[in-house]
């Protein structure tokens, strides 16, 4: 995994999910199923995250294709527009304004 992505992951999980560290790990309940017990893991690290709940796993591009229910394609060319957002210092209630216009317009022209 490229080694610029591997921040990304808490940054881009972490609006999605409240991470919490726990070791060398982050914790938090799983977006993808229901539990009381948080089994959704990120590694930094790695820049990787895995639930041991639904066995659900991978690198940002598959977390952004999860959970918003779109193709790699499409997952590619948003993370391209986070990291740019992020490394323009776009603050997180700016960041999930603009994650609301998504679905449509914002990424067909890009």
């Amino acid at each position: 995994m490229d080694s610029t992505l591997r921040p990304l992951i808490l940054a881009v999980i972490g609006e999605y999910v409240s991470l919490r560290k726990s070791g060398k790990q982050y914790v938090a309940l799983c977006p993808f199923h229901s539990e009381n017990t948080p089994s959704f893991y990120v590694n930094e690290e790695k820049g990787l995250f895995h639930c041991h709940g639904c066995h659900v796993g991978g690198d940002v591009i598959k977390f952004i294709e999860l959970i918003e229910g779109i193709g790699f394609k499409e997952a590619l060319k948003r993370l391209a527009w986070i990291t740019t957002a992020f490394r323009d210092g776009i603050k997180t209630s700016r960041y999930k304004e603009l994650r609301r216009s998504w679905p449509t317009g914002l990424m067909t022209n890009i």
